[in-house]
């Protein structure tokens, strides 16, 4: 299901998410990514599909958590400018600035 996100903005253009009885959640867009499974898939014990990290473009084709993990620790890690970067469950490809 799909609705509109609605809530005051922060000065990084995040999203202060706040759930009752939660800690607010600071959501930044430089941390958002786009899971796209395949109709196949059945988590967590079979991953099959595609992840994008939104604000660099880098995607992975995942067959597996760890595939899946992997590529989120890489990215959120990677503060050296590599971007472009296609990744196959872990094996990077990398293109540099």
């Amino acid at each position: 299901m799909v609705r509109r996100v609605s809530g005051k903005r922060k000065r990084d253009g995040s999203l202060a998410d706040q759930v009752p009885g939660h800690v607010a959640l600071e959501l930044s867009p430089q941390r958002a990514f786009v899971l796209h499974l395949d109709a196949r898939a059945q988590p967590p014990r079979r991953m099959l599909g595609r992840i994008e990290h939104v604000s660099s473009g880098r995607i992975a084709r995942i067959s597996s958590l760890s595939g899946l993990t992997t590529f989120l620790r890489d990215v959120l890690r990677d503060a050296d400018g590599i971007v472009g970067a296609i990744v196959d469950d872990g094996a990077r490809k990398d293109s540099t600035r």
